[in-house]
This record gives C-alpha cells, sequence and structure tokens, in this order.
C-alpha cells in the first residue's frame, strides 16, 4: 500500500495529463509568438519597402533635432548615404538654416499639428524646390517626441509656374489689349491695355459683359463668328466704342482656343489701336494726291496760255486729284475789282456768289487774304463765317485761303476745302503755297506775253503809219 503523503497514480496520471497540456500550450503559445513576429518582420520589410520605394524623401528627428531614421531618397537628396546622416545633428546637416528648420519643427510639435510647406534648399547639386509635409510623431503615451518629415522635390512645377507667371504677367502687361471670352462671348478676362484703350478704369466693370458690346460689328459680327467657327480665327479691322461713346479703329486678331482633344473651350481676342496709324496712312494719301495735283496743274501752265481757260482748268484738276472738296479762284483787276471768277466742286450755288462778289467784294477770308501773303486758314467756316454764302458747302471740312500774285502783282485769290484735320499741316500748306505760286507765276507770264503782243502790234501800226 501507499504511503500516506504518496500520491496515488490517479493523482500523477492527472499532474502528468496537466503537464503535458501545458507544454501543448507553450508550444501552440510559442508557434502563435513565432507567427506574429515573422508578421512583424514581414510588416516590417513592407514598411521599409514603402518608405524606400515611396518616391519621396522621409526622414524622422526627434525634439533635439537629431536625425533618427532616412530613406534612401533623402539621402540621395542630401548627397550621400543613408548611414552619413543617421544620429547626426541637424545643424551639422544644414549649418546655415538649422535654426529656421528647429523653429518650425517646435512649432509643430508644440502645436500637436501637421502642416506643408515649401521651400528652395541647397543641396550639392544646385538648389532645389521641396514641398515638404511634416507631422508630430508621438510615443505610446502620446507624448511628441520628434517629427516626420515627407519632401517631394516640385522643382519642376516651380519652373512651370514661374514660366506660367511670366506669360501672365507679359499678357498682362502687353501694349496690346488681350481679353479671353467664354463660348456665349462673355469677357472672361482682359489686360490693362484692353482696360485703357475701351476708356474703364477697372476690369470689374469689364467683365461678365458681352464682348461685341464693345464693338461696332455690324454684318461683321456674322463674319467673325463664322470665321471663328470653321476655320478657328479671323483677322481684321474693327472699329471698337469706348466708354463715353467715342470710337476708334483697331485691328483685330482672334482664335478659338481648344483643349487637348479639340475642344473649344473658349476665345483668345487681341488688339491695337491704329486710329493713328490709319491717320497717317490718309495723310500720305492725301498728301500724294495733292502733289498730283501739282503736277497736272503745272502741265496745265505749261500748254494753256487763255487766263479764263487756266484758271478753270487749275480748278477742276484741284478737285478731280481728290485732294481737295470744292475750288475757288476770283481774278481781279488792276483797281483789284472781280473780273471773273470760276470754281469747281461747288457747281450753280457758286453764280450767285459770283454776282456778290462783283457787288460787294470778296468774301471775309478773301479780303484778308489779299492784306497779308500767309495763307488763311479758316477751321470751321459753317460756325465762323456764318455770314458766308459758301460756309454751309463747308460741313466737316476747313478753308485755305491764299492770294494770287508775282513781283507784287496781286491777280487774285484762290480757296479750297480742306479736310479739318489737315487745315494747320505745314506739308499740307506747303503744297498750297506751290500751288498757289505756280498759278501767279502763270498769270504773270500770259500777262507780259499780252503786253508783248500788244507791244508788238503797236509797233506794226506805228510802222505802218510811217510808211
Amino acid at each position: 500500500m501507499a504511503k500516506r503523503g504518496d500520491k496515488t497514480r490517479e493523482q500523477l496520471v492527472k499532474e502528468l495529463a496537466a503537464v503535458q497540456s501545458q507544454i501543448i500550450e507553450l508550444k501552440a503559445s510559442e508557434a502563435e509568438r513565432n507567427k506574429i513576429e515573422k508578421a512583424l518582420r514581414k510588416s516590417e520589410r513592407k514598411y521599409n519597402l514603402l518608405l524606400e520605394n515611396s518616391g519621396s524623401a522621409i526622414t524622422f528627428f526627434d525634439n533635439k533635432g537629431k536625425c533618427i531614421f532616412l530613406n534612401t531618397q533623402a539621402a540621395i537628396n542630401l548627397g550621400g548615404k543613408v548611414e552619413d546622416f543617421i544620429g547626426n545633428d541637424i545643424r551639422d546637416i544644414f549649418p546655415e538654416k538649422a535654426d529656421f528648420y528647429m523653429q518650425r519643427f517646435f512649432k509643430i510639435m508644440n502645436g500637436g499639428k501637421g502642416d506643408i510647406f515649401e521651400d528652395l534648399v541647397e543641396l550639392s547639386q544646385g538648389k532645389r524646390w521641396f514641398s515638404s509635409n511634416i507631422q508630430p510623431v508621438k510615443d505610446e503615451s502620446e507624448n511628441v517626441v520628434g517629427v516626420q518629415i515627407t519632401s517631394y522635390d516640385i522643382t519642376d512645377r516651380k519652373e512651370m509656374e514661374q514660366e506660367m507667371k511670366i506669360k501672365d504677367n507679359a499678357i498682362a502687361s502687353s501694349i496690346n489689349a488681350i481679353a479671353i471670352a467664354d463660348l456665349n462671348r462673355n469677357l472672361t478676362y482682359v489686360n490693362d491695355s484692353c482696360v485703357k484703350f475701351w476708356g474703364y478704369n477697372d476690369s470689374k466693370d469689364i467683365l461678365g459683359k458681352v464682348g461685341s458690346t464693345f464693338w461696332e460689328l455690324g454684318d461683321k459680327g456674322i463674319e467673325v463668328n463664322r470665321a471663328l467657327l470653321s476655320r478657328g480665327s479671323w483677322m481684321g479691322e474693327l472699329t471698337a466704342r469706348r466708354k463715353d461713346g467715342s470710337t476708334f479703329d483697331a485691328h483685330v486678331s482672334a482664335s478659338m482656343v481648344t483643349d487637348e482633344a479639340g475642344k473649344p473651350i473658349c476665345v483668345l481676342g487681341s488688339f491695337i489701336d491704329i486710329t493713328e496709324q490709319k491717320r497717317m496712312e490718309e495723310r500720305i494719301v492725301h498728301l500724294n494726291q495733292l502733289l498730283r495735283a501739282n503736277y497736272n496743274v503745272s502741265h496745265l501752265i505749261a500748254r494753256e496760255k487763255d487766263p479764263d481757260s487756266l484758271l478753270k482748268g487749275v480748278c477742276d484738276t484741284l478737285v478731280e486729284s481728290r485732294g481737295y472738296r470744292h475750288a475757288w479762284l476770283v481774278l481781279l483787276d488792276i483797281p483789284g475789282k472781280v473780273m471773273t471768277a470760276t470754281e469747281a466742286g461747288l457747281g450753280k450755288e457758286f453764280l450767285p456768289v459770283v454776282s456778290r462778289f462783283k457787288r460787294d467784294g470778296l468774301t471775309a477770308c478773301g479780303k484778308k487774304a489779299l492784306e497779308q501773303s500767309e495763307i488763311v486758314v479758316t477751321i470751321d467756316p459753317l460756325s465762323g463765317c456764318p455770314d458766308c454764302p459758301l460756309s454751309s458747302k463747308y460741313t466737316g471740312t476747313s478753308a485755305l485761303t491764299a492770294r494770287l500774285e508775282h513781283n507784287d502783282r496781286i491777280y487774285g485769290v484762290l480757296s479750297c476745302s480742306v479736310p479739318e484735320c489737315y487745315a494747320t499741316d505745314e506739308e499740307e500748306h506747303s503744297l498750297f503755297r506751290r500751288v498757289v505760286r505756280d498759278i501767279g507765276f502763270a498769270l504773270h507770264g500770259i500777262e507780259a506775253e499780252d503786253r508783248g503782243r500788244r507791244a508788238v502790234n503797236a509797233l506794226t501800226e506805228l510802222s505802218q503809219m510811217l510808211k
């Protein structure tokens, strides 16, 4: 029999079974622990793989500014290997900007909230732009122990932004007016030149309005729209309307802007005020007409010896050249009384004026011209000379009047209508003086020839009488 205190067989069996059960549980626990450790190692490898292949530079600094971790991309950006920076102080890595960065870190850590910054960083390979997402890092007790920085190289983007900024500034400061409208032709952008040309002070007064508001289009509007829809562009001259209602001539270029798929997204237009250019072109045309008139008058003088035919031919030539709208000429005798008068461009309305000339003398401008050698300029005869019977014929024009003379002999007066914009033009005056001088010389020559003929006739008669 077993002794008191000795375990029975049944007890030993139970204890053995309990030990075996514990061994099984320990083995299962160890297997589970190995499984978890394997999963953790796998997860760590994945995490490290993600950090290495994220395409971004990732670093971790503790609250003292010590580099605890960085991935390969971060090391490459800094011009070295990972082991060159792990454990280094930020003052060793960025000696010139360390204090600036630490202030930023403290702000993130103290505030407990991350932020994104864009910086131009001086690296061994040159300056590069980076966008950095800085987040506070906490331990198991929720204490902030440092910061994690995820940085992306945005140099290409910043350069593109700079290029776009330059383009935007170029458009904004262009002397050409530039406007953009949506597909409904509502203006969405205008530059400063556009605002200035249209007579406004602020683009806000223009944006949102239909583009046609600022143009006197007429049938041109249909032409422009058809060209934009069919060809994608249009170029030509239009009349622009300012805020105050005045107008100016503009050379306009318009084009349909499309996206990558070729779908229209807006209309781009540019224009420049060509009023002065057109005025200069018209002036050149006008002066050429006057030169042609001078040339034709010279040829007329060379071949025409009859005073009446000459004077009528001169008036016709001056008007037919399109240099003057109308012209009139009066011939005086020695005492200064009207002998004859002729015109071109006035028609039958000039006949009663001739009678008045012979009865009451010349008009105010004609009388003034007889008293001086300089040209008499009447800017607006319609309002400035209401008593003149010819003033109604000068609508929109001015008058140039000068005496016809040669060697102190005054033969008469020539008066021509000119566009008001040329009334004080020195070249206009120069060409008019040339015509006046040539006519005076021609009349002098005709008069001299007449005196010569009379002298010859007198001598002939005297010779015959002496026989």
